[in-house]
């Protein structure tokens, strides 16, 4: 239609004598100007605010989600990080001293329990806790506006509990992953760091003493997880503790304190502690399954995997 009125006006303009054309070109320019003026413009610019509103309200919801999640994640950090050092300390010293028996529980899951094996499960606990408050907390804020840091912690919290109840990480290994021997049911192992947090503040170790002196008490199932751990039995636990281990070093590399940081050499012994090849190479695959092969610090944690 627009095309048949331009042809129509061109027309109209040829057929005019040369010193009317003038006059016919400056009628038209003033029509157009008059009609774009009056009726498109408007239109046009009705559109266009109503984009820009559009793109500064989804800027704004952006901003002010990741601001909350940034608040929310630095509120719970300190504590976090407290938790995993101190579990991380305590793998240190297993790797070093698990021949010495010091976790043999002979079947005995309740009751006084000897320091080692109570302060193990503690800590674990105290840490799986931790990160699920944040994880948790965290489920109320839009993270998919998160910037790149807190997005890569929020995975490495999620990882952080699964190489402790994934079957994955012993693919190809001849184990039933129906009965919980060698790892922990994800529902069990947040039931007992949940019961751990409901207090405020959180049981603190002469209260967790206390709850698993009596005869019934819900953390039975870390026990029997802890009972007569050590390297070369003819079970996997322990190539799952090096592992989840070599996760929470490289969570303290990546966000924790200088202090809190283990060096490549250092690292490369905790990798030699693995029995079963297997294990490793799954684990490469859980860190690249939640996209943090692209961290450069979990990055560096697969070279140094890759090597062995």
């Amino acid at each position: 239609m627009t095309g048949m009125m331009v042809m129509g006006v061109l027309d109209w303009l040829g057929d005019l004598p040369p010193a009317g054309v003038a006059a016919g070109v400056s009628l038209v320019v003033t029509l157009l100007t008059l009609i774009v003026s009056t009726f498109i413009a408007p239109r046009v610019k009705f559109a266009y605010d109503e984009k820009l509103e559009v793109r500064r309200v989804e800027l704004a919801y952006k901003s002010e989600q990741a601001k909350a999640l940034k608040d929310h994640l630095a509120r719970h950090r300190g504590r976090f990080l407290e938790a995993a050092d101190d579990l991380s300390h305590r793998l240190w010293n297993y790797e070093q001293n698990q021949a010495r028996g010091w976790l043999k529980l002979t079947n005995r899951y309740a009751g006084q329990m000897a320091y080692y094996p109570l302060t193990f499960a503690y800590r674990l606990l105290a840490y799986q806790a931790a990160g699920r408050r944040m994880e948790r907390e965290a489920f109320y804020v839009d993270a998919t506006v998160a910037a790149d840091e807190d997005f890569a912690f929020l995975k490495s919290l999620k990882l952080g509990r699964q190489v402790w109840t994934s079957t994955v990480l012993f693919k190809e290994l001849d184990y039933d992953v129906a009965i919980a021997r060698d790892h922990f049911f994800a529902d069990r192992l947040a039931s007992m760091a949940e019961q751990l947090d409901t207090a405020e503040p959180a049981m603190r170790i002469k209260e967790f003493e206390s709850a698993v002196a009596e005869e019934e008490h819900p953390f039975i199932d870390i026990f029997r997880f802890f009972d007569g751990l050590c390297a070369g039995e003819d079970r996997f636990r322990h190539d799952r503790v090096v592992c989840a281990h070599l996760i929470l070093i490289a969570t303290l590399n990546r966000f924790g304190y200088d202090f809190q940081c283990t060096p490549d050499d250092r690292i490369l012994e905790v990798v030699a502690n693995i029995e079963n090849p297997e294990v490793l190479a799954n684990l490469k695959g859980m860190i690249e399954q939640v996209r943090l092969d692209r961290d450069p610090v979990f990055a560096q944690l697969l070279s140094l995997i890759s090597t062995e």
